[in-house]
């Protein structure tokens, strides 16, 4: 009995997952599409998940593809605040998490394997950016 209570957890996340990708792409694949009906049907709990598993897989290679940024070609970082490329010496200078940076001597933004975004300086000093506060447009 556990066996199966576990396996029917798994398919709520698995389904509430699946929605939360419906909303930030509105594009639905087949593959979620498909989805979404065989989950909605009588089978096995296992083939459920699978298809599930499957389909939220493809989804978010499709995303991870649609937002990748060409290294060769770099990436330009913008000041939320004004929509403007970020004035980095700026921000040293007046933002508070970002005072300990060498304004008159900055490096530029760098971007961590987990997607954080940090503003370094020569000296070799770096400040995390605040979530929010850039957006990242790759260069064409």
């Amino acid at each position: 009995m556990t066996d199966i209570i576990s396996k029917e957890t798994i398919i709520s996340n698995m389904t509430r997952e699946l929605a939360r990708l419906r909303e930030e792409n509105k594009r639905l694949g087949n593959a979620l599409s498909k989805a979404a009906m065989e989950i909605n049907c009588a089978g096995p709990v296992d083939h459920r998940i699978r298809v599930l598993r499957d389909a939220l897989s493809t989804e978010i290679d499709n995303l991870k593809k649609e937002n990748a940024i060409d290294w060769q070609k770099g990436f330009s970082v913008i000041d939320n605040e004004t929509n403007e490329l970020a004035d980095i010496a700026q921000i040293a200078l007046d933002e508070e998490w970002a005072k300990e940076l060498m304004y008159c001597d900055m490096e530029g933004f760098a971007i961590e394997e987990d997607g954080t975004l940090n503003l370094l300086d020569e000296c070799g000093a770096y400040a995390c950016c605040p979530i929010g506060r850039f957006k990242i447009v790759p260069k064409e």
